[in-house]
């Protein structure tokens, strides 16, 4: 899937361009750009369609709260 959407190898794509893995982890990845100076994002699930409202309850849930 990344690898067609940013027609680069997914490796490549998923770290550079993504934030995937643990709860814990994405909590690091938002972090950091929010250290940097981000103040918006923009979520673009790229998981089976039946599992998007899954993945933005966690999101949303257990990695971003407080911060909406």
């Amino acid at each position: 899937m990344l690898s067609e959407r940013y027609q680069r190898p997914s490796p490549v794509a998923a770290d550079a361009m993504s934030m995937f893995g643990p709860v814990e982890r994405c909590k690091q990845v938002v972090r950091a750009y929010i250290d940097a100076g981000v103040r918006h994002f923009v979520i673009n699930p790229t998981c089976p369609p039946g599992d998007v409202e899954r993945q933005l309850t966690i999101l949303a849930e257990q990695v971003l709260p407080g911060r909406a």
